[in-house]
């Protein structure tokens, strides 16, 4: 077992947050963030300020690529009513339904990685619409050993999905695949294991599986 860092808790989340700690930093990072309250309450902090301020960037962001692009190919078919819905992610995930016949899968797949949104586009809102084809975006190799697939909950919220993932050093490696589920990668098998154990990833996800050749984690 690694020896836990003595560093400020706030020097010491920062470093994490930042990608800046080493392997074996990082796994005693996990050790110590599982009794010492000081160091999970510092992160929490740190992570909601980093939430607001992604979610500004993401929003905005995201409102000028889908504008763009659907300028670009033109309105959207007249057959289907405009939603009032305010959330741009339901906005995206239903025009790009609405395309999904004309689009290209490589053009889908670059518009959700300009917008920050990696295969999490769901059919939620019409779930029983057999005519609605699904669209799904893949990045990467195949997974590896250090990916986990993840079938997120309906009512799986962003903001957790995230926490979760930037509390373990996690990031998006592929999905949804054929069943919906997301693939998403960790650096070590330390920070895998902890993320599974995390009581957060009950709250967003149903079930995981590891990928096809891997021990079950």
């Amino acid at each position: 077992m690694s020896e836990p860092s003595s560093e400020a808790p706030t020097e010491l989340a920062l470093a994490w947050l930042r990608g800046e700690l080493s392997a074996a930093e990082r796994q005693a990072f996990v050790e110590r963030l599982a009794h010492d309250a000081a160091l999970r309450d510092e992160l929490d902090w740190l992570q909601a300020l980093a939430d607001a301020q992604q979610q500004h960037y993401v929003d905005e962001t995201s409102e000028r690529a889908f504008a763009a692009l659907q300028d670009a190919l033109g309105p959207l078919p007249a057959s289907k009513p405009a939603s009032t819905s305010t959330s741009w992610l339901a906005r995206a995930a239903r025009w790009l339904r609405e395309h999904a016949n004309v689009l290209q899968p490589a053009l889908i797949a670059l518009v959700l990685v300009q917008t920050g949104v990696i295969g999490l586009i769901s059919t939620h809102d019409n779930p029983q619409d057999s005519s609605s084809a699904p669209a799904s975006a893949f990045r990467g190799a195949a997974p590896s050993c250090l990916t986990v697939w993840v079938d997120l909950r309906d009512t799986a919220r962003m903001a957790d999905l995230r926490r979760w993932m930037t509390l373990y050093g996690a990031s998006f490696a592929g999905g949804p695949d054929a069943s919906g589920r997301v693939n998403i990668a960790f650096a070590d098998m330390a920070s895998l294991k902890a993320a599974l154990n995390d009581s957060l990833l009950q709250q967003i996800a149903t079930r995981t599986d590891a990928p096809p050749g891997c021990a079950a984690q």
